[in-house]
């Protein structure tokens, strides 16, 4: 039996290891907690109150946020204006020249504190001022916000805040008055006044001047009775009662009904044969019409637009000219044609630009090629065309090959290749254009409107794809004016518009945006199908604008064929929306420029150009913006990172944290009517980390693995200890191959072939001292490996020398990294080769310093020891060819869809960890399936330890138990590697810049 130490040595190092397991079970749980945590988030109930029909106020909001106890909220409000605020009485004032929006805190004590930020019309930025707002007390659950408004004509109406030991209450107006749980309180809980007993979240009621119910709002309520009078009795649910008819408006999903995803029929090129040029816009039998309309012989706008064409531009002369036969100014279009190679692309070429630039300066001219066509000679049009040409390519090359982006590029890169199918009878092109539109469509516009990358890099896409669809209609192709996803995209823009005229500022949009020039583009064409979207298109243009007259262009002009009325918008019962597949909600008092506005983000799915805002509001009132968002300093300027974090937007800060994770949980509650709109709002998921280690499966698979190992690692040497190291002087017979060894003889096989057999007699033959075992064993691992590992570096290198062209880098540095890459394709082969060698012989090396100790007690020499350790690792070849074999056709291509994906579809510093973490959690039943293999080949390979055991005279079992249980410490420590790993690249992913996007 093992001697009394030795026993005591291996229960030491048997609690050690129990002890360790534990350390990696709980350290990195504990070190992930704290990195990336769960703030809980928390939900924003916004509530409207409608004014008193022709009292001519502008009502005024309720702010009901719930969070957890126990976590800092920072309410945080940015606002135009001049701030005053008061502390002690939970106030803060923002004033616009007399105008003044009045925040009024109730429930429980705030701090206010004031800061400057910035908001941004792309490059250019305003500073205001905003407040953030802090309950003081830990354990408080909600806090409520009064919104109000005035002028000097219309007061703020009175607020007074009062309670039991039930509630809070808040009056407003003296009419209006609002039971709300005590701050600390959970709910559903009894409400309680003179006039209302209710079970439920909170409720809000009107009466009049004799005390007459008007409405009563509840909100997750089982019972609620005003003065003795039942209004609703029985299952939890919310809604408004309106008094006058006696009804119940309980609350619901939203309206709008979705538009369905419908396919463009493919492009005939039958119905070109016989065109003539002109034909993409207009035809030549058309410019007697054409002329009549521009010179203000047929009434309406086109006069007025004509003269604002100017001229200078070729595409607006190539169009004059025909209109007022003017040849001089033909001239000038076709010699601006055959200048084409020597512009400049935003400071690029055509050869450097991204494809996006190349079709936006592409396309004008092709359709002045094609109105100027028979004005011009013939050796100037097939110059002309041999421009044409190569671009035309290029485009068409991008966009088959995928190299294109499916964000905007997709759509923006191939207008001009499109519109070049048309002009050259290319039903190819015209095809991939398509492709790309319906994919858009289909994928990139929510079925209620919105574009998931924001309404600018909506307005971006559509105001170049209209050329297109306005080309492909006049062709006799498919008429995109009929789809109903960019009819219902048409129709959110008109409906979503701010009363000063732009568009919310969500995501990637900068502040006083408008999108006016797609939607008068649109009007006409929409008319045949959907005449009201039509009037409403032509309502649009001059309010956001002032006047219809300016930003005249060609397209514009030509789209628009006969007279329109205008009409404002209608939408739902009361003029506005809760969009709950798209996460948009806007409520409005009407449509005036002095109308009550408000508009909440909380999108539940992934988008591009996104920023961390959910639940973030905007407010208008009186004639004024009073909450706004960041905006949008644009690509690669400074501000930035600034602008999409939740520190620069209308929401919370938790725990000094903004949002974590780029998708919300989207509403959940809405009711829209005539006297109160309410919306539900659930922020929680953003502001959980999306490393957050309880809801990361692959990172716990690691902490749970590493520990388990470990553990495992410590009770088989307990074991061990416990039973002794066998029978004493235990002697096995050797082999005659063995006894010839001995004997200096040579029955020996070699050392290669010898690795790779595990018969009994190669087992009791094998040198185990031999250098040899050590060397080739990685090696010939490591050879194994590298075919995928080859495949999966020099894609990452292509991907690098892609993306480096679309990134903000100097030219320089761009051209020493392309000249660097076809080197580090080439070093990529031997580095791979080495880098697996090295790591192969780590890996077995750290096993046999593990597996020294154990060996050395039973007199197996360290080289011995090597040997056993390489000869029982080289069993694992089959493994690691399916690993490599998994890398290559699985790893690798989600890899670089995740990263390509990252870029594309949500574009913010910690879009690519997220999605990477995703492709864990994925890859992590095959991660586990390799492991169990390779698990399955070291119990096979037991029998080499086992032997060296019996010619130790130490017994098999001992020497087995020992291999084991180091291999499982060596498993362990790797897996606690890769848990610190994982933690360290999720603080990578998360503080990677955004400012140079290589793909937004």
């Amino acid at each position: 039996m093992a001697s009394q130490p030795a026993s005591r040595k291996g229960l030491a190092a048997g609690a050690a290891l129990l002890a360790l397991a534990c350390m990696a079970g709980i350290v990195p749980v504990l070190v992930g907690n704290q990195l990336y945590p769960d703030n809980h988030g928390f939900t924003r109930n916004v509530l409207y109150i409608r004014p008193s029909a022709g009292s001519g106020d502008p009502g005024y909001f309720i702010i009901i946020d719930e969070f957890e106890p126990g976590s800092n909220i920072d309410l945080v409000f940015h606002s135009y204006g001049a701030l005053a605020f008061n502390t002690p009485a939970g106030e803060a004032i923002f004033n616009q020249s007399g105008t003044s929006m009045r925040l009024r805190f109730v429930g429980t004590p705030v701090t206010i504190t004031n800061h400057v930020g910035n908001v941004y019309n792309y490059h250019l930025h305003d500073a205001v001022e905003y407040i953030k707002v802090r309950p003081t007390e830990a354990s408080a659950r909600r806090l409520v916000t009064v919104m109000t408004f005035g002028n000097a004509t219309v007061p703020h109406p009175g607020v007074m805040v009062g309670g039991t030991m039930w509630c809070s209450s808040v009056t407003v107006g003296m009419t209006d008055r609002f039971l709300i749980p005590l701050a600390g309180d959970e709910t559903p809980r009894e409400l309680v006044d003179g006039n209302v007993y209710a079970n439920g979240a909170y409720c809000g009621y009107r009466v009049n001047s004799t005390n007459d119910l008007q409405w009563l709002l509840f909100d997750d309520a089982t019972f609620v009775e005003f003065n003795g009078t039942t209004i609703h009795a029985g299952s939890c649910m919310s809604g408004v009662y309106n008094a006058t008819s006696a009804t119940i408006d309980p609350a619901g999903r939203g309206q709008g009904s979705p538009a369905p995803v419908v396919a463009s029929t493919p492009f005939d090129a039958a119905s070109l044969a016989g065109r003539q040029h002109p034909y993409l816009l207009f035809d030549g039998g058309d410019l007697e019409g054409l002329r009549a309309k521009c010179n203000g012989t047929t009434t309406g706008p086109w006069k007025a637009w004509y003269d604002g064409l100017g001229t200078g531009y070729f595409l607006s002369d190539a169009f004059k000219g025909l209109v007022d036969r003017n040849q001089a100014l033909i001239d000038s279009a076709v010699l601006a044609m055959l200048g084409i190679d020597g512009i400049s692309l935003e400071g690029g070429t055509w050869e450097t630009a991204q494809f996006i630039t190349r079709s936006c300066y592409l396309y004008p001219y092709l359709f002045a090629y094609d109105m100027v066509y028979h004005n011009m000679s013939a050796a100037n049009r097939t110059a002309i065309e041999q421009k044409f040409m190569p671009k035309l390519l290029a485009l068409a090359d991008a966009a088959a090959s995928g190299a294109v982006p499916t964000n905007n590029h997709a759509v923006v890169g191939s207008v001009a290749l499109g519109i070049g199918g048309l002009l050259f009878n290319n039903t190819d092109w015209v095809r991939l254009t398509q492709q790309a539109n319906d994919r858009f469509l289909a994928d990139r516009v929510r079925p209620d409107g919105p574009c998931y990358e924001g309404d600018v890099y909506g307005r971006y896409t559509f105001e170049n794809a209209i050329k297109f669809y306005l080309a492909l209609r006049h062709c006799g192709g498919y008429d995109y004016f009929t789809n109903p996803r960019f009819l219902a995209y048409l129709n959110y823009t008109v409906s979503s518009v701010t009363p000063l005229g732009h568009t919310p500022v969500f995501e990637d949009c900068s502040v006083n945006s408008h999108l006016g020039a797609m939607a008068s583009i649109a009007a006409f064409p929409a008319n045949a199908t959907n005449p009201a979207l039509a009037s409403n298109l032509r309502w649009y243009y001059p309010f956001c604008f002032g006047s219809e007259d300016v930003g005249a262009d060609v397209y514009r002009l030509l789209a628009y064929e006969a007279e329109i009325a205008p009409a404002q918008p209608v939408v739902g019962a009361n003029d506005g929306f809760a969009y709950f597949d798209s996460g948009l909600a806007c409520i409005r008092s009407g449509w005036g420029r002095d109308s009550t506005y408000l508009v909440i983000s909380n999108k539940h799915y992934p988008q591009s150009h996104v920023h961390l805002d959910e639940n973030s509001i905007e407010v208008y009132a009186l004639g004024k913006k009073f909450l706004t968002n960041p905006g949008y300093p644009h690509w690669g300027r400074p501000g930035h990172d600034y602008a999409i974090s939740t520190e620069a937007s209308n929401t919370a800060l938790i725990n000094g944290q903004g949002q974590l994770d780029v998708t919300s949980d989207g509403f959940s509650a809405a009711v829209q009517n005539g006297q109160v709109d309410w919306i539900e709002s659930p922020s929680l998921r953003a502001y959980k980390s999306p490393y957050f280690p309880a809801s990361n499966p692959a990172f716990m698979a690691a902490v749970v693995a590493a520990a388990s190992c470990l553990a495992a690692a410590g009770l088989l040497v307990v074991v061990k200890a416990r039973r002794g190291s066998g029978k004493a002087g235990e002697e096995v017979a050797l082999g005659a191959a063995e006894e010839t060894r001995a004997a200096g003889g040579t029955g020996a096989r070699s050392t290669l072939s010898g690795l790779f057999r595990f018969d009994a007699g190669t087992i009791e033959t094998l040198d185990y001292r031999s250098r040899a075992i050590s060397i080739l064993q990685p090696l010939i691992l490591a050879l194994v490996f590298v075919p995928g590992m080859i495949y999966f570096i020099l894609s990452i290198v292509e991907y690098a020398l892609f993306n480096i062209h679309y990134i903000n880098l100097s030219s320089s540095l761009v051209s020493t990294l392309d000249e660097i890459g076809p080197i580090a394709k080439i070093i990529a082969f031997p580095a791979v080769i080495l880098v697996s060698w090295l790591v192969s012989a780590l890996v077995t090396a750290t096993h046999s310093v593990a597996f020294r100790i154990p060996a050395a007690s039973v007199r197996i020499k360290w080289s011995e020891t090597r040997g056993i350790v390489g000869k029982a690792w080289m069993l694992q070849w089959p493994v690691v060819a399916a690993a490599a074999a998994w890398v290559a056709i699985y790893l690798l291509p989600t890899f670089l869809e995740a990263l390509h994906s990252a870029q594309v579809d949500a574009g913010n510093n910690i879009a690519i960890g997220i999605l990477v973490v995703g492709l864990l959690a994925d890859a992590l039943p095959w991660l586990l399936a390799i492991a169990g293999g390779s698990m399955v080949l070291h119990v096979l390979s037991l029998r080499v330890p086992g032997t060296a055991g019996r010619r130790a005279g130490s017994g098999a079992a001992g020497l087995k138990l020992s291999y084991m249980s180091t291999l499982l410490v060596v498993a362990g420590v790797l897996l606690v590697l890769a848990a610190a790993g994982m933690l360290a690249g999720f603080t990578v992913f998360s503080g990677i810049s955004i400012e140079n996007n290589p793909l937004q």
